[in-house]
């Protein structure tokens, strides 16, 4: 058991702390290798099964004298003969999560069948990827400023708008999963079981949805989850509540982890499933009792998409830098009034207001000399990557001093006659704006705009 509890909490590791994995390569990944614990528990839970019935038998057969028949006559595998790589490997790519020594063959390879799926395994991806692109995230980030300022009316308003397209492309994904990957998977391996779901879309009850629309996983919950608790001599509800405890866990397994948030929506999400049960199974009956299904298919899966993301993701994938003053000396005082430079806004207060000089960080552009022509002021090598650069050539920052105010018609706006640093040392004496006159002790003066 420990060595499958691996398969979950490794890879699980890894996303989480690999920054450079993107949210949708960590939801394939950790899917692999949860459909991998599923296959493999199922795997051990059935050969143990076999174990137990062989010893059984060996013990019956002794008591009673007479040599066990292994039925070596039959064309059927038995335990153990069954331990083989090949039928490992034949398992584990098979589309089913229950393991048999004995799984339902075809004949052969249908290749016009196998063609379909294959074409609309590449139709329905393209088309997916598309509707999510232009359709599903742009109403997404549309919906972000009214659940902030929460604006009830408007909520409710993106939130059926939001739930067309996602539950046009819920549908499309279901039929090129459960049909067109899975039959495609299920004919290459002449897999015969092509039980993948049932007819969930006439459901009258949740309970029944859930064990309509996922057929593998539903024979898995059953197999090895619920009839294991019933012989236990857990009751019929307790085993129940043990299932939809285990999906709301692998539910926020997928969410979780990719995004590095951790706000227990999915696992809310399929908790909630248990008393809505119990509405419409109490409440609401025939037709009602679909539409009431349907009903929380289409609203209950946007909300599940927007709180996320109302929440906010911590971590690499939406971190918010945020970056404090630094100490050392101030920057220039501003004028009252721009100087004309791309850089410079002419709304006062704001971030690129005019300070001087106005270098970016953190490397400064060139600027123009008369004595040496274009040339970039020297940096401190000191400073790290994003700080602000050290002008340390006289002649250079007078040139930018310049530039960044020229002395025009109608300019009169003035230099600060002394930029202080917090020891109160003087940076810069100037004069008229544009003079760039510099004071007789010239110490390294910072640039840039304060972030």
């Amino acid at each position: 058991m420990a060595n499958l509890l691996t398969i979950l909490c490794l890879p699980a590791a890894v996303a989480f702390l690999l920054e450079s994995i993107t949210p949708v390569g960590s939801v394939l990944a950790l899917t692999v290798y949860t459909i991998l614990f599923l296959k493999l528990f199922s795997y051990r839970d059935v050969n143990l099964w076999c174990r137990q019935h062989r010893a059984r038998v060996k013990a019956k057969a002794a008591a009673a004298g007479k040599k066990a028949n292994g039925g070596a006559a039959q064309r059927t595998v038995s335990y153990p003969d069954n331990l083989t790589y090949r039928d490992l490997y034949y398992f584990l790519f098979a589309p089913t999560l229950c393991y048999e020594l004995n799984f339902p063959r075809s004949p052969r390879i249908r290749k016009r069948f196998l063609l379909r799926r294959l074409l609309e395994m590449l139709f329905f991806t393209q088309l997916q990827v598309g509707l999510i692109q232009q359709w599903m995230v742009p109403t997404i980030q549309n919906s972000m400023k009214p659940f902030k300022d929460m604006d009830y009316s408007r909520m409710v308003e993106r939130l059926l708008k939001l739930a067309i397209p996602n539950h046009l492309i819920w549908l499309i994904f279901f039929y090129w999963l459960f049909h067109s990957c899975l039959n495609a998977v299920a004919e290459l391996m002449q897999f015969g079981d092509r039980e993948f779901y049932r007819d969930w879309w006439n459901s009258e009850s949740v309970p029944y949805f859930w064990q309509n629309w996922n057929i593998p996983v539903h024979k898995w919950c059953s197999r090895h989850f619920y009839k294991p608790m019933l012989r236990r001599g857990s009751s019929k509800w307790l085993a129940r509540m043990g299932v939809f405890l285990a999906s709301a866990f692998f539910h926020e397994y997928l969410v979780s982890v990719p995004l590095r948030m951790f706000r227990l929506w999915a696992f809310t999400g399929m908790m909630a499933q248990i008393p809505l049960a119990w509405i419409v199974g109490r409440f609401l009956r025939g037709n009602y009792g679909n539409a009431a299904v349907w009903l929380s298919l289409i609203i209950g899966q946007p909300v599940a998409v927007l709180m996320p993301r109302r929440a906010g993701r911590p971590g690499s994938l939406h971190r918010r830098v945020q970056r404090e003053p630094r100490p050392g000396p101030q920057l220039w005082e501003p004028l009252p009034a721009p100087c004309g430079l791309p850089c410079v806004s002419s709304v006062p207060g704001s971030a690129s207001w005019p300070r001087y000089p106005m270098l970016p960080a953190p490397g400064p552009p060139p600027v123009w000399n008369e004595a040496r022509g274009w040339a970039r002021p020297e940096v401190s090598p000191s400073l790290g990557h994003g700080d602000p650069g050290v002008a340390s050539d006289p002649e250079v920052l007078a040139a930018c001093v310049a530039r960044a105010c020229p002395a025009a018609p109608g300019h009169s706006e003035m230099v600060p006659s002394a930029a202080v640093s917090h020891s109160g040392t003087p940076l810069l004496q100037g004069t008229q704006a544009g003079e760039g006159a510099l004071g007789p002790a010239w110490p390294q003066i910072k640039t840039g705009v304060k972030t």
